[in-house]
């Protein structure tokens, strides 16, 4: 017969010697500066290595120690000098990296201070080719597109403004107009203030008209002189025909007549 909970007349009689034990035992945890384990008291004071502040006992701290080996295990020392050891795939990607590379030797330095192997130091080296050679094919991808918008004469609208600006701009005002150029819509726009400013197209059927020459280069054409002090435009057919067509480029036919 299962005796009741509320039945308290045969209660057993309390162990004194295992109750002192216990409150004996609860006395020393109490007074220890660390613990091995749960409940369990170290001797005298705590080891240097011993972070209290952050762990509950000494087993706590082991098992962190064991997790962080498992996340970070290339982190077991820096060799004296890392080697550059490229995979067969980054190789036959084209992957180059020069010894004096910045971007690498900022790399050493940073797993020289982590104590990153020469293991974790190649597979860093490897995430970093990765990216960059997502990078690109990112990059390489979206140009084929915007070419691709501007129809099946994009490269030729393409070079023809940049054959303007060589003629129009010069040193860093060219680079960056040339830089600006990223977009099938940078190029559109172009186009417009091109044909704006000289009132004729740049589409590819113009492209002939396009000499690339400055304005200062046509100038020296119009009063250039012939053998016998005349100017070459009245005394020589073709010349004038290439001085036209170098001026008609640059100025378009808005401004024929004040040119001469």
């Amino acid at each position: 017969m299962t005796d009741s909970l509320m039945d308290t007349s045969a209660e057993p009689e309390a162990n004194t010697e295992t109750a002192a034990t216990t409150e004996t035992s609860t006395e020393e945890a109490a007074a220890a500066k660390y613990y091995l384990s749960e409940g369990v008291a170290g001797e005298g004071d705590a080891p240097e290595w011993f972070k209290g502040e952050k762990y509950k006992n000494v087993s706590e701290q082991a098992k962190g120690y064991k997790e962080l080996e498992k996340r970070f295990g290339s982190f077991t020392g820096a060799p004296k000098e890392y080697e550059l050891n490229l995979s067969e795939d980054m190789v036959n990607a084209g992957v180059e990296i020069a010894d004096d590379d910045y971007m690498l030797a900022d790399a050493k330095v940073f797993a020289k201070e982590a104590g990153l192997n020469q293991e974790g130091f190649d597979k860093m080296v490897g995430l970093y080719v990765k990216n960059q050679l997502t990078d690109q094919m990112a990059q390489a991808d979206y140009k084929t597109d915007q070419i691709k918008a501007l129809g099946s004469d994009g490269p030729d609208r393409i070079n023809n403004v940049s054959l303007w600006a060589e003629a129009n701009m010069e040193g860093e005002t060219m680079e960056q107009f040339k830089a600006s150029m990223v977009s099938a819509d940078a190029i559109q726009i172009a186009e417009w203030f091109i044909g704006r400013e000289q009132n004729a197209s740049v589409s590819p059927s113009d492209a002939t008209t396009l000499s690339g020459k400055s304005e200062t280069e046509i100038k020296d054409m119009q009063f250039a002189k012939d053998e016998y002090g005349g100017r070459k435009i009245a005394t020589d057919p073709a010349f004038r025909a290439e001085y036209e067509k170098a001026r008609d480029a640059f100025y378009g036919n808005t401004r024929r007549a004040n040119i001469g």
